[in-house]
């Protein structure tokens, strides 16, 4: 399993997770929308950070 997709799946049960901890409807597109700016952010940071170890490891 690519380190991708194991974020995606990451991404939606810590979503679902907030959702039952802060009772956000399931059809708040707001939540999501931040959520996913969030992962793919942190998504970028982490393949950065793995590039720049193939080119300089």
């Amino acid at each position: 399993m690519s380190i991708f997709c194991f974020n995606v799946v990451f991404l939606v049960v810590i979503g679902l997770f907030l959702m039952i901890i802060w009772k956000v409807p399931i059809n708040e597109i707001g939540f999501w929308r931040w959520l996913i700016g969030w992962g793919v952010s942190v998504n970028l940071l982490t393949e950065m950070h793995n590039i720049q170890q193939y080119f300089l490891g």
